[in-house]
């Protein structure tokens, strides 16, 4: 592994951060009668499937809460402008890591991203959060779950849990009871079965971020408790036996045409903001992933959250709009991540006027103040396949149908032992990247 290489060969680099920042221009800030206004130009680096050039406004192409609360930061600060980069792993952090300088004032980023890039280069927010922020419950769990090594660096920006999303007309068409808060995983199998014996899709997408709480609830382990390393842990006999069962639980489901009903999912586990095809034309119902025997859930999400570059010459400006985003309590800074962690990925604009909406925003309120961050959340878009932008960095996969081949735990560990030697190839191959390996 090259973790230690990346970190020794970081460290000159934040020196260099030091010094950019010492020669940048710092904005006025004018004392007026006792009050502080501020004056100049923030970048916000942020995650997005397109690649406009260069900054732009932060009215360009942002919507919602994000762009709400930006326009009534600007309207309160009239000298402060916000503008918005675009930020891609493979393309930027290569330069930003080599000259810091280029790095924006805020940059959205996974905890991973931070922990093993980014971390020379992003100013610690403790003392800040201690000293100036009133957030308490549900949001001061979610900067908790974003702490590298006991300390804040990252603001938590969005949140995505696993939900199931189910066909209430199916059900009822079956007889099935709807799925609940403490379902159990027998109860998910009892009902996925009848659903494919019928024809009906059963879905649960390959990402091994997505299977995660199933084989955590079923007694596996992914990887050490650091994230390091994955062989010992991935191909042990008790997760190769959790792996098992969750492919045994998922039955193969028929393929339809777009034109039949039985086309569009039945059941489906999937993140919160990325709606299903069908959403808007059949009654969906949304409920929280089952639970072990215990009563336990094991979800996890997919998490961001905003850093403050070292390099930037107006940090306290950063600090007043990362606090002004989030609001002064907790109920406010919860609403936010919700809204924008939906509002991002665009699903307001497809469902946001109907009752399921409402529905996934309130079971996401009560999944995210429970989940921690995905164990191989590394990258932004890593488990995106569709996305070929930049495909080497896809994570490593196996599929449901590679899965269902496991027939007994020795060939299950043997192939377990193979993605696990992938995965920590693919977490080499970022780690030379963060080395300047490219």
């Amino acid at each position: 592994m090259k973790w230690m290489a990346l970190r020794r060969a970081l460290i000159p680099l934040a020196a260099a951060a030091l010094l950019l920042s010492a020669c940048r221009s710092v904005p006025t800030i004018v004392p007026d009668d006792g009050k502080t206004v501020y004056t100049g130009t923030l970048r916000l680096g942020l995650r997005s499937y397109v690649t406009p050039s260069g900054p732009y406004p932060v009215q360009r192409g942002n919507k919602g809460v994000l762009l709400s609360r930006s326009e009534a930061f600007m309207a309160k600060y009239p000298g402060v402008q916000i503008e918005v980069e675009v930020v891609h792993f493979e393309r930027d952090f290569p330069k930003m890591l080599a000259d810091p300088g280029l790095m924006p004032d805020i940059l959205q980023l996974t905890p991973n991203e931070a922990r093993l890039f980014m971390l020379p280069h992003i100013e610690s927010l403790a003392d800040r959060i201690e000293d100036d922020a009133a957030w308490e419950g549900d949001y001061a769990t979610l900067i908790d779950y974003l702490e590298i090594g006991g300390e804040a660096y990252l603001l938590p920006f969005t949140s995505d849990p696993a939900l199931v999303f189910y066909r209430k007309d199916v059900f009822e068409e079956l007889g099935l009871p709807e799925p609940r808060d403490g379902w159990t995983y027998g109860e998910y199998a009892a009902i996925a079965r009848p659903l494919a014996d019928e024809g009906y899709v059963v879905t649960h997408t390959d990402a091994l971020n997505d299977m995660e709480p199933f084989i955590r609830g079923f007694g596996g382990t992914l990887a050490s408790s650091d994230g390091t390393e994955v062989s010992g842990y991935l191909d042990s006999e008790a997760t190769a036996a959790a792996f098992m069962q969750f492919a045994g639980m998922i039955p193969e489901s028929r393929v339809w045409k777009p034109e039949d009903p039985r086309y569009y999912s039945a059941m489906a586990t999937i993140r919160a903001s990325r709606g299903l095809a069908g959403i808007v034309n059949y009654p969906y119902g949304v409920a929280p992933i089952p639970s072990d025997l215990e009563g336990k859930r094991h979800n996890n999400t997919l998490m961001t959250g905003l850093a403050i570059s070292k390099t930037t010459a107006q940090p306290e400006l950063a600090w007043e709009y990362m606090k002004f985003l989030m609001g002064d309590s907790s109920d406010e800074a919860i609403d936010f991540v919700v809204n924008n962690t939906l509002e991002r990925q665009h699903l307001e604009t497809r469902i946001g006027h109907k009752p399921v909406y409402e529905e996934i925003k309130s079971w996401m309120k009560h999944e995210i103040a429970q989940s921690p961050p995905a164990a191989f959340d590394f990258l932004w878009y890593g488990d995106v396949h569709e996305y070929s932008l930049y495909p080497r960095h896809i994570f490593p996969k196996r599929t449901l149908t590679q899965l269902r081949t496991y027939t007994d735990i020795e060939t299950a560990r043997a192939d377990l032992a193979l993605w696990a030697k992938e995965i920590e190839a693919y977490m080499d191959l970022l780690a030379g990247m963060g080395a300047g390996g490219g």
